[in-house]
C-alpha cells in the first residue's frame, strides 16, 4: 500500500506549514516505490491518493505496476470501478462526507499475477435512515395541515 497526497498540496496549507514539508511530483514518486516493491516480491500495489479523481486517472494511465488506486480528496465519487484500458489499473472512490462506503472485490490469479476479475460498488449508509415524510408523498401538498 501506498499514500499519496497531491503536488498541488501546497497551495491548500497555510504559509507556516509550507515550509515544514517537501511535495514531491506524484507520478515519479509513485513509479519509485512501486518499482522498488515489485523488486522485493510484493504481488498486489494498492495506491491511496489524497490527489483527485482527474489526476488518479491520469496517473492509472501512466503509473506502470499499480493495481487499484482508491481516490480521494474532491468529493466527487464513483458508482462503479474505472478501469484504466491501457494498463487495467482499477479507480475507485466513493463520495466525500461519509455518505457511502465502498466495497471492492477482486479475483487474484497468483500464478500469472494479475486481477481477472472484480466487483465495486458504492453501499448508501444514509438512504434508509432518511424515510419520507407522507405529507411529502402526496400530491397536492398538505403543508397547511399538523
Amino acid at each position: 500500500i501506498i499514500g499519496l497526497v497531491s503536488q498541488e498540496m501546497p497551495f491548500f496549507l497555510p504559509s507556516y506549514a509550507k515550509r515544514h514539508y517537501n511535495f514531491l511530483k506524484e507520478i515519479p514518486t509513485a513509479q519509485f516505490f512501486i518499482d522498488s516493491l515489485r523488486k522485493i516480491g510484493v504481488d498486489l500495489i494498492v495506491i491511496l491518493s489524497h490527489c483527485g479523481v482527474d489526476r488518479d486517472t491520469i496517473m492509472a494511465h501512466q503509473l506502470k505496476g499499480v493495481d487499484v488506486i482508491v481516490s480521494g480528496f474532491d468529493g466527487r465519487g464513483m458508482r462503479k470501478p474505472y478501469e484504466d484500458p491501457y494498463t487495467h489499473t482499477l479507480v475507485v472512490r466513493g463520495y466525500g462526507g461519509l455518505s457511502e462506503i465502498g466495497k471492492l472485490e477482486i479475483w487474484y490469479d497468483r500464478r500469472f499475477n494479475v486481477i481477472t476479475k472484480y466487483h465495486g460498488e458504492l453501499l448508501s449508509l444514509i438512504t434508509e435512515e432518511a424515510i419520507p415524510d407522507p405529507k411529502w408523498l402526496t400530491f397536492p401538498l398538505n403543508l397547511g395541515e399538523d
